[in-house]
């Protein structure tokens, strides 16, 4: 996250906005709010999280994104499902190949297998991400798009 730069962070919770999960990530929460940030719930303030709900919680994430950078992904996890919500949504997905003998790279390998981009370096996507937002009429940096790429 980016929290120690000038980008703004949106969270979007699997649970209630007085229910943070887990725990621990109750000073993230403030953090976020402090520097500017935004955190959103569907759920009611008391709503545990569940399972179905970080699946539910992931369409909400790929609607707000303009791109889905899978880093790993295990064989059926919650970010291939991300994934797939994006593309489904016409959002670019991008993954970073992993090595055959680790289990988290399954998912992202078996996604590129079935024909999301591969991920080429972060300075060609940056300047591709620049141009989106040039076309959009918005400077990069006011969109939140980092200057040092």
């Amino acid at each position: 996250h980016f929290l120690n730069s000038n980008m703004k962070t949106i969270a979007v919770l699997p649970c209630g906005l007085n229910n943070i999960f887990p725990s621990e990530h109750k000073e993230l929460f403030k953090q976020i709010l402090k520097n500017g940030g935004t955190v959103i719930s569907e759920y009611e303030s008391e709503t545990k999280a569940e399972y179905q709900k970080f699946l539910e919680r992931n369409r909400i994430v790929a609607g707000l994104s303009i791109a889905t950078l899978v880093i790993e992904a295990a064989y059926r996890s919650g970010t291939t499902v991300t994934a797939r919500i994006a593309k489904e949504a016409e959002r670019d997905v991008f993954c970073i190949p992993g090595s055959l003998d680790n289990i988290k790279s399954l998912g992202t390998n078996i996604l590129i297998q079935k024909g999301y981009k591969m991920a080429i370096s972060p300075k060609y996507h940056a300047r591709q991400f620049h141009r989106f937002f040039k076309q959009q009429g918005q400077k990069p940096a006011q969109a939140g798009v980092p200057r040092s790429v």
